[in-house]
């Protein structure tokens, strides 16, 4: 059944593809290019197929397919953050982290993460 629901899945590929630049369109193709289940499915080759019809056959090529679609040529901004990790008896442990980015033409963005961790038995 999940074989079959992904050879549908690649057969609406070709209707994507023909409708650039709508956001509903847009959003499968970003998503399909990280399906596993191709590969568990052992329809990796066709997976690859996909992908390349989708945004080429070269990273070069997908970094500029990715590129036109949020109008962002990548240039010109980074993002610097700040991290600890805490290890505690008993298998227990906490992180700590502060991110930013800066230089970016239409994001202004920081993150605060924090989280705590207990090794199960």
């Amino acid at each position: 059944a999940v074989g079959d629901a992904f050879d549908r899945m690649v057969s609406l590929i070709p209707r994507m593809l023909a409708e650039p630049n709508q956001v509903p369109e847009a959003l499968p193709k970003v998503n399909i290019m990280a399906v596993h289940w191709s590969y568990m499915l052992g329809k990796g080759d066709q997976m690859a197929s996909v992908i390349t019809d989708i945004a080429g056959s070269s990273w070069t090529a997908i970094d500029a397919w990715c590129d036109a679609y949020t109008d962002d040529a990548g240039n010109n901004w980074g993002e610097a953050g700040l991290g600890a990790v805490f290890v505690f008896t008993g298998g227990h442990s906490a992180f700590i982290e502060w991110r930013t980015r800066f230089g970016h033409a239409f994001l202004d963005e920081q993150l605060l993460a924090l989280g705590w961790r207990i090794e199960l038995p």
